[in-house]
């Protein structure tokens, strides 16, 4: 699950250190890495040159390459060095279906979910039982490649998972993101296209919530793979994992008279649900405080951020005063921000219609599989509005 090491542009390195050179800065040259959307050239200082100088020169460095824009300079914890990211001439583009095996996983196994590929070619996954990424903020401008990422990680759920291990609820106020998904079995509900729908489906969720921990309460365990097993062990059919995507989170909060209702109901699950087996991943093109508040985002441990509009918007994404994703290079150029570490991946891109993908799977076709055999029937609108108080 790699890809090879990508062409390098040649000389990159040696024009840098030439000219941290010119200006007085000597370093030595550690090695070079080629990621799909850019090359990374690592140095470590020398004498009393410090990582500040090298920062203060971001925008001497863009004119010295010949860049567009001003190139990324962190430190590389790795190597403890210096890590400069420069643009390739060249990009390069991903497929899941050249990186994703062909597998079904069984049930009760742990959910994973395709973030990206890093710099060494390797698959990031978000094990989704994990505290650090159980529940996800998503951000991204327009062109930053949101409701790709949002399509592959779908992709490679449905593609592991059978209905039984994993359910889905879609939030799409668009209408026509995510049309492909709407009649598979993976489906917990109808695709939610308007503000009461969804809100009736997240009330849903909450009384489900609710229910798997009295579940757990009367079996005596406190996390949702403990309850599996021991369902399992008494010869009992085991729970779905559910999976809460939002393609554009704000525009469900444009009403000030839903806007209340649906923060009461985000609340608790962000904050109970990752225990009882449900996850939340919130996508935005405006991480405004207005839109993600403080506490909700507090409760989205794990954070994508593709290429935002604004130095601001990378800041409420990344934390602190973390400008870096507004200089991202956008079509899937990422940060993921888990567990106190930011790693720089390259989304993939699905590249095949979704009931072809299903079909090479080694299970049954797409069409053989039904709501009656994964004994779970979909929640919709009508079977609800008499049973949930919104």
């Amino acid at each position: 699950e790699r890809i090879p090491a990508l062409v390098s542009s040649g000389g990159i390195e040696r024009l840098l250190l030439l000219s941290l050179k010119n200006w007085g800065i000597e370093a030595d040259f550690l090695g070079k890495s080629s990621a799909p959307a850019f090359h990374r050239v690592r140095f470590r200082l020398r004498g009393s040159a410090t990582f500040g100088q090298i920062e203060r020169r971001n925008l001497d460095l863009q004119t010295a390459l010949g860049l567009s824009m001003p190139p990324m300079i962190g430190i590389d914890a790795v190597t403890d060095s210096i890590a400069v990211d420069v643009p390739r001439d060249d990009r390069q583009f991903v497929k899941l279906t050249d990186l994703m095996k062909l597998e079904r996983r069984p049930v009760g196994s742990p959910v994973c979910a395709i973030a990206g590929v890093d710099l060494n070619g390797q698959l990031r996954e978000l094990d989704l039982s994990d505290p650090n990424s159980c529940h996800i903020l998503v951000a991204g401008t327009t062109g930053s490649g949101k409701t790709a990422f949002l399509k592959v990680l779908l992709v490679s759920l449905i593609g592991r998972y059978s209905p039984e291990s994993v359910r889905i609820i879609i939030c799409d106020p668009k209408r026509v993101t995510f049309p492909q998904f709407k009649d598979l079995p993976w489906l917990y509900s109808e695709i939610a296209k308007d503000e009461p729908i969804a809100l009736l489906f997240l009330c849903a969720l909450e009384n489900e919530m609710r229910k798997r921990y009295e579940q757990m309460e009367a079996i005596g365990c406190d996390e949702f793979q403990q309850l599996n097993q021991q369902l399992a062990q008494q010869g009992k059919q085991q729970l779905p994992r559910i999976i809460v995507v939002f393609d554009e989170y704000a525009d469900f909060m444009l009403d000030k008279r839903t806007k209340a209702k649906f923060e009461a109901v985000i609340k608790p699950l962000a904050g109970m649900a990752r225990a009882a087996g449900i996850n939340l991943i919130l996508a935005t093109q405006r991480p405004s405080a207005d839109v993600v508040t403080p506490l909700i985002r507090s409760n989205l441990p794990c954070r994508i951020a593709l290429k935002t509009a604004t130095i601001q918007d990378s800041a409420i994404v990344l934390g602190g005063e973390d400008n870096s994703a507004a200089y991202l290079l956008g079509k899937g150029d990422l940060f993921l921000q888990a567990g106190g570490e930011k790693q720089r991946l390259q989304a993939l891109y699905f590249d095949k219609s979704l009931s072809e993908f299903l079909g090479e799977m080694p299970i049954a076709p797409i069409d053989s599989l039904s709501l009656e055999e994964s004994k779970i029937k979909p929640l919709s609108p009508s079977t609800l509005s008499n049973t949930v108080e919104v």
